[in-house]
């Protein structure tokens, strides 16, 4: 039995074959977590909350969160349910908004996909938006894509996870 102010380690096999937004889904190649569907949480407790992944290579894992080393903290609930994970070889695409850092990311197949294309695309409808709204709300934006035979998509604070089939975007 532990204290207030002990550390606890929780050890819990996940579930992690159904693709969708709000689900997780994990291969050999990679996959995306979804904090929501992946962490327990103490009843009664905001944050923060400090995670690692013990197998894998944080150099091939994506998390808007921040990180030291091989860990990521979340600083309330909310944040942490509102931050995916991407797990894999993802191939960023980097473009710059009214001085505000994006990525479009690609985790999957690319051999079909037009890859300048879709970012030059996604850089339009940001610019769009930008215009739109009179301000960009955040300091550094993801569009996380997930080249799959699925469909969807859903918004987070920081970044968008999107499930997208490879035939989508040909050149």
């Amino acid at each position: 039995s532990a204290g207030p102010g002990s550390t606890v380690r929780i050890r819990y096999t996940l579930y992690c074959r159904l693709m969708t937004v709000r689900t997780n889904f994990v291969e050999k190649d990679g996959g995306f977590l979804n904090g929501a569907a992946t962490f327990l949480l103490p009843r009664g407790t905001d944050g923060p909350f400090d995670f690692t992944f013990v197998d894998f290579d944080p150099a091939n894992t994506i998390c808007t969160l921040p990180r030291n080393g091989n860990s990521w903290r979340a600083a309330d609930v909310d944040t942490l349910c509102d931050s995916p994970i991407l797990i894999g070889q993802p191939e960023i695409l980097p473009f710059v908004v009214e001085e505000v850092p994006h990525d479009l990311i690609h985790l999957g197949d690319t051999s079909t996909w037009d890859m300048e294309g879709s970012r030059e695309a996604i850089e339009t409808l940001t610019k769009e938006m930008a215009a739109f709204w009179g301000q960009i709300p955040y300091s550094r934006y993801q569009f996380m894509n997930v080249i799959a035979e699925a469909g969807g998509g859903l918004e987070h604070k920081d970044c968008t996870l999107m499930l997208t089939s490879r035939w989508s975007w040909r050149s």
